[in-house]
């Protein structure tokens, strides 16, 4: 970005978030059509990470109500808000990553233009991340049944356990 090299920026961007989708959907446990050749691409990733995590936040929200715990209501809901916010950005930016990756006679982006781009998405992957220890957030135990999505520090530690279930 600072050599205006919009090109390089944006494949440098591609390659980031198709490693990033990759130990997403690991962490997560999040469902991805299995390919034998294990060539998953971004298109398959990034959109099952991101299912993946408003599932998880969805379920803890109804733990929590279950269990009647107002103050994990209100960090799962601070959370989901982060991620709702994140996840529209992208929305709006994302064409212009393949635009710039590929060969566009009529696509002349500059750094302005794509700045807005890096931005969001990497906005989007913090919402991923414990703001206290920058770890993506994971499903513990990593199989079985799922109980609970957590952080490193455990300054996240939602529980998926619902109360009498």
């Amino acid at each position: 970005m600072a050599k205006n090299d919009v090109r390089a920026a944006a494949a440098l961007l591609r390659h980031y978030l198709e490693h990033f989708a990759k130990e997403a959907c690991d962490r997560l446990r999040a469902s991805v059509e299995f390919r034998g050749d294990a060539q998953s691409m971004l298109g398959d990733l990034l959109p099952s990470a991101t299912s993946a995590l408003g599932e998880l936040l969805k379920k803890a929200k109804a733990t929590a109500n279950s269990w009647n715990q107002k103050e994990g209501l209100d960090l799962i809901n601070a959370i989901e808000t982060g991620f709702g916010e994140a996840k529209i950005k992208t929305g709006y930016d994302n064409w212009q990553i393949n635009t710039a990756v590929h060969f566009n006679e009529w696509a002349d982006l500059n750094r302005s233009d794509f700045a807005p781009v890096v931005t969001a998405f990497r906005g989007f992957a913090d919402a991923f991340t414990c703001d206290k220890c920058s770890e993506i957030y994971f499903v513990s135990p990593d199989r079985g049944k799922k109980e609970a999505l957590r952080c490193g520090c455990g300054a996240l530690n939602l529980n998926l356990l619902q109360k009498g279930v």
